[in-house]
């Protein structure tokens, strides 16, 4: 392609340049937009099938004064789309969801008659339809692109080879799924709300996270009282490892800017949800007259202290520590939180799903941060499924150690509270729920995700701690809740044994142990185990997750469940074998399932097995389970025909726990390794999953 070339040009010229010390050649919304337009021209030159004839730039409609960025024509000279390109520091590019340039945009498309029109700040583009009748502007987007792997923060760098490539790349698909939809080969797709939702909240926190970030950069280097504290925050409240390398500073301060910011936005949506409980309470808005960050703070700081007193409760996800004060540090940043709340003034918090919370903690995290610390976000299917064989009864008490987003504790919620016919309230199944994560932001999420299932007007504290689970014993006093709002008073709680141990541990291979938390702690983690396995102790080789076996076995008595989603790597590696020998001589085995067809949680380069245990001392019943292996071939979703009702959903849940506990084997063959003794397997086949009953007793012969 001709872009090609000439890209390839500029990035020979502009490293040239970068040679010489001089700036690249600045962009602006014009010379972009006149850049767009030859590229879209490259495209249709080399993509004939397209039923697009050209693309014109700043054209404007009769009788109109305003004139469109950029206007695409179809191959009879018929105006198709029309759209708006803004930069994305500029006010009005802040996010491709900002009232404002969408209504601008919509105007424009409405006046001249095109049916979709797209606004687009470089790293985000939105297609519109224009014409919806009953649906409101700002609704009606219907697709959405990010546009760049790495976005851009600044203008200047909009003129980077790199980035003009990655554009041109972008135009091409552009094309293709306009003409997909226009010519109806494709049919309009339909957002659900969660999904809308996640796009205008994660769009407009793309400016104040840049913005923080750039002050929390400079304070950083220039202010060195800020340092200390910033860093005694990350080290202590956060449980990140601070270091003075150059590589380690960008990641942390680039983590605690993203998330401050995340933080502050959850609590502005926390407060519109409550709003919609407690009427008395003011509406939430930044006005015009607010510039500085200063006064952003007093601002909401008041709004968060009213909703405190009101509702005479929340204090715990309200009030902070240092990380609060972050995202006020920059005062071109008001304008950006003025639009947050803006743009998600038409969403009903208490309405969005359950996993919304999960999606918000997975896309706080990067990529290589997800893999780094293992953190992922686990799926709601198989959620439910180890849910269903873990807790029996409305009233049994609930842990997971490592709650992430919240989703094993809102699930156990749900379940529970159906389990009881209604009879137990909000109050009492928090109670029943405890949650530790190491990380401060998983414990903010988890505990606005618990609140919400029921916004009360009495105490509505969920029981969840930022604390290391292996430094946590039964009994531990973790959980400091507020007596009431006036003084300030706490009452420390102890954590109890439960009934069930639930969860997704963190993925984190033994050899980064030692790199994440340092060697003592490898050598904490491996004296333990050595203690609450005794007589079979852990390999020294052994990953993190098979830690949460062994301690988690010492919050349940004889009957208690764990019910764990790890990788799988310790059914059939050498250190795993030793996790075998625990187990066999600690729980009924009571299924162990693992899937070629889905992903059981987003992101993680591992394969899965999710492990259903009961804690039994006695060895004669061990050795009479029979353990089933289940391999799904099918998504958990396909397997079940549930409707969106509860009840419904979890009677499906159950009838499957049913199904494959009662399973003893159709099918009957020997299995025999060389060396040992063969021994007897029974085989069921059913649609979407193969199952094989083995004797746990007869398992130690393997």
């Amino acid at each position: 392609m001709q872009d090609t070339a000439r890209v390839a040009r500029k990035r020979n010229q502009a490293e040239d340049l970068g040679a010489e010390g001089t700036c690249m050649p600045s962009v602006n919304e014009w010379t972009l937009t006149a850049d767009v337009a030859k590229w879209i021209a490259d495209v249709l030159r080399e993509r004939p099938e397209l039923p697009f004839s050209e693309a014109k730039v700043e054209e404007r409609g009769r009788g109109s004064r305003k004139r469109r960025d950029l206007t695409i024509y179809d191959r009879k000279g018929n105006l198709v789309i029309t759209g708006e390109i803004k930069m994305p520091d500029n006010s009005d590019g802040r996010s491709p969801f900002q009232d404002s340039l969408v209504k601008d945009a919509h105007e424009k498309a409405d006046t001249v008659g095109a049916e979709y029109f797209f606004t687009w700040n470089v790293n985000r583009c939105v297609l519109w339809r224009t014409f919806e009748q009953g649906v409101p502007i700002t609704e009606r987007h219907i697709h959405h692109w990010y546009v760049l792997p790495a976005p851009v923060r600044d203008s200047a760098d909009v003129a980077h080879p790199r980035v003009e490539e990655q554009v041109a790349r972008f135009l091409s698909l552009f094309l293709e799924r306009c003409a997909a939809i226009m010519t109806g080969a494709e049919a309009l797709p339909s957002l659900p709300l969660d999904e809308k939702f996640l796009l205008v909240w994660e769009a407009a926190l793309d400016q104040p996270v840049a913005q923080t970030l750039r002050s929390l950069s400079g304070r950083y280097l220039r202010d060195r009282e800020f340092t200390t504290e910033l860093d005694r925050w990350m080290r202590d409240k956060q449980g990140w490892t601070v270091s003075s390398a150059e590589e380690h500073v960008r990641d942390n301060l680039e983590r605690a800017a993203k998330f401050a910011c995340y933080v502050l936005a959850n609590k502005i949506i926390f407060y519109k949800a409550l709003r919609r409980r407690f009427r008395r309470m003011k509406s939430l808005r930044i006005p015009q007259d607010a510039e500085t960050g200063a006064e952003l703070e007093q601002l909401l700081s008041g709004y968060f202290d009213h909703a405190a007193q009101v509702s005479k409760d929340y204090e715990t996800v309200f009030h902070g520590d240092f990380g609060d004060t972050l995202p006020f540090l920059n005062d071109s940043a008001v304008h950006s939180w003025r639009d947050l709340v803006v743009q998600t003034d038409g969403f009903d918090f208490t309405l969005l799903d359950y996993e919304i919370i999960g999606q918000v903690f997975e896309r706080m995290l990067s990529s290589n941060e997800r893999h780094k610390f293992g953190q992922h976000y686990t799926r709601s299917e198989v959620v439910d499924l180890i849910n269903a064989f873990c807790i029996r009864t409305g009233s049994d008490k609930v842990f997971d150690p490592a709650c992430g987003g919240g989703t094993f504790l809102v699930r156990a919620y749900t379940r529970k509270r159906d389990l009881s016919e209604g009879k137990l309230k909000h109050r009492e199944l928090i109670r029943q729920l405890y949650g530790t994560d190491i990380s401060a932001y998983p414990v903010h999420l988890t505990t606005i995700n618990l609140a919400t299932r029921d916004l009360i007007d009495e105490a509505n504290y969920p029981l969840v701690a930022r604390t290391d689970f292996f430094a946590v014993d039964v009994g531990a006093p973790i959980f400091h809740l507020p007596v009431g709002s006036a003084d300030k008073q706490y009452v420390n709680l102890q954590i109890e044994k439960v009934d069930a141990v639930v969860g997704n541990p963190p993925y984190i291979r033994q050899e980064r142990i030692t790199e994440y938390y340092g060697k003592k702690y490898k050598e904490r983690l491996r004296a333990q185990a050595d203690r609450e396995a005794r007589g079979t102790p852990l390999s020294g080789r052994s990953d993190i997750h098979c830690y949460f076996f062994t301690h988690g076995a010492t919050f349940l008595d004889d009957g208690g469940y764990l019910g764990l989603l790890t990788s799988s790597t310790w059914l059939d590696t050498a250190y795993g074998f030793r996790l075998q020998e625990y187990l066999l001589d600690n729980f009924e085995i009571v299924a162990i399932f693992e899937s070629n067809c889905e992903p059981w949680f987003s992101g993680a380069r591992v394969t899965t097995a999710a492990a259903i245990l009961r804690k039994q001392s006695d060895p004669r019943k061990r050795t009479a389970n029979n353990v089933k292996f289940v391999w799904l071939t099918q998504p958990i979703s396909d397997l079940l025909a549930y409707s969106p009702e509860e009840h419904e959903r979890r009677l499906t849940f159950e009838h499957l726990r049913d199904r494959i506990e009662g399973m003893c084997g159709s099918e009957e063959f020997t299995l025999s390794l060389s060396g040992v003794e063969s021994v007897s397997v029974g085989q069921e086949t059913l649609r979407g999953m193969r199952v094989r009953v083995v004797n746990q007793g007869e398992l130690r012969r393997l």
